[in-house]
């Protein structure tokens, strides 16, 4: 029987990327709000289904009771599978015109933001692994998502073209179609 270190840190572990993703997706958001960036958009939406299938995951297999309440966890399923889907919708709707018709990016606000969902999806890739490797399938893609997101930033900041928000945007919307697959299998 594990002692009660054991269960902070273990604990720590799963509250800890999912506090971060959460308000990583909420930074995106505002973001995206601010400087008309489809990328953040999109990245808000990996970080959404992070949120999503950890507290699913988190609510169906807690080992107490008490953690997992399970309107709880209905709720906020809900809640983020409307965000989810709403999102992605916005930036599928969006991103061809944007690609024809590029707007103004401000990409100081994708700079300093896409760092924090690179390291959020790290560290929610890293806590839902086994041992055998250190990140899950699904986290290898929140990962190449918030990457794609960063070098998006990177190549605004360069004085890249405004299309490249478009399209980040536009490939991490398509990379979230293997993870929702991924997700729904693992119920």
């Amino acid at each position: 029987m594990p002692d009660r270190y054991t269960k902070q840190v273990r604990c720590w572990r799963n509250c800890l990327p999912l506090l971060l993703s959460a308000l990583t997706a909420v930074a995106e958001l505002v973001g995206w709000m601010l400087s008309d960036s489809q990328a953040l958009a999109a990245g808000a939406t990996h970080l959404t289904l992070d949120v999503v299938s950890r507290t699913a995951h988190w609510g169906t297999h807690a080992p107490t009771k008490r953690v997992r309440p399970r309107q709880l966890v209905v709720a906020a399923c809900c809640l983020g599978g409307a965000m989810l889907l709403s999102l992605a919708l916005l930036v599928v709707m969006l991103g061809p015109h944007r690609i024809h018709h590029p707007a103004p990016v401000e990409a100081g606000w994708l700079l300093y933001i896409a760092p924090w969902g690179v390291l959020a999806a790290v560290l929610n890739g890293r806590a839902e692994t086994s041992r055998a490797w250190p990140i899950s399938r699904d986290g290898l893609l929140s990962i190449v998502a918030a990457l794609s997101v960063l070098g998006a930033a990177l190549g605004l900041v360069l004085g890249g073209d405004a299309r490249i928000d478009s399209m980040v945007s536009m490939l991490v919307v398509i990379l979230l179609v293997p993870r929702l697959i991924i997700a729904i299998s693992e119920f």
